[in-house]
């Protein structure tokens, strides 16, 4: 039996030598929303940092981690020394309930989870206008395990079909995809933190442009023409059927 593929995040190419860390950034995220997209399109700058899901459990185990006070800093310390590129600056993409996991109490965000968002010198948060074509990818996402191609060809080639029977789940997806943006953005209006914020379906039509608009929020000076992201869209035609089936379904049609 073959071994499963490594994630493309644990790949050693993707290291760097050590340096200081001179400026921090989080790419902020809901599943579907596009992120893998700019963080590729950022990563291929080599100018801002590495910005992998680091707060993924198996990133985690993979660098490291170990569960007690100082865990979670201390493998961050480590990943920070080997994805950092040579500018200083080291970025992370992290998804609501991947921070959650490590920050939420029965009163909300912990001050340590407070403190740690704090941390980051700049923040990017992407979202998605559609929220309905959002969670159908999510739906496709968990059905196929395809969540992101860097592979060109297989662009478009993601088939999206729906019934009435998926009408249940559906709800329950299109409701995590709404608020998990919405608990981002909550925490962002209750700590008064600036961001940029940029959307999946800008990204799509205007790559540069919104790249560009990313790096100048997060502070990342950058010259010469900015490489387009190296994940594609799978999307194709069936996901404006499967969202029309969706909505007959819930009687909106």
């Amino acid at each position: 039996m073959s071994s499963p593929p490594v994630p493309r995040s644990f790949h050693a190419k993707h290291d760097r030598p050590p340096v200081e860390v001179k400026k921090r950034f989080a790419v902020l995220a809901s599943p579907r929303s596009g992120s893998g997209m700019l963080c590729s399109a950022l990563i291929a700058t080599q100018q801002a940092g590495l910005p992998f899901e680091y707060l993924n459990a198996a990133n985690l185990a993979h660098f490291g981690y170990l569960p007690g006070p100082s865990g979670l800093q201390d493998c961050i310390e480590k990943i920070q020394q080997r994805r950092t590129t040579a500018n200083g600056i080291f970025g992370i993409k992290m998804h609501f309930n991947q921070f959650a996991k490590f920050f939420r109490s029965p009163d909300g965000i912990s001050d340590e989870g407070k403190h740690f968002f704090r941390s980051f010198d700049s923040l990017a948060l992407i979202s998605r206008r559609d929220k309905i074509l959002q969670a159908l990818s999510l739906r496709e996402a968990q059905k196929s395990s395809m969540w992101s191609s860097e592979d060109a060809a297989l662009a478009g080639k993601s088939d999206i079909d729906f019934s009435d029977n998926d009408l249940a789940q559906m709800l329950q997806l299109l409701h995590r995809v709404v608020r998990e943006d919405r608990a981002w953005r909550d925490l962002l209006q209750e700590l008064d933190t600036p961001f940029v914020e940029v959307t999946y379906e800008t990204l799509c039509e205007d790559p540069q442009g919104t790249l560009a608009r990313v790096l100048k929020g997060i502070g990342v000076a950058h010259a010469g023409e900015l490489t387009p992201p190296t994940t594609q869209r799978l999307s194709n035609a069936t996901n404006m059927t499967a969202k029309a089936a969706f909505l007959r379904a819930l009687g909106a049609a």
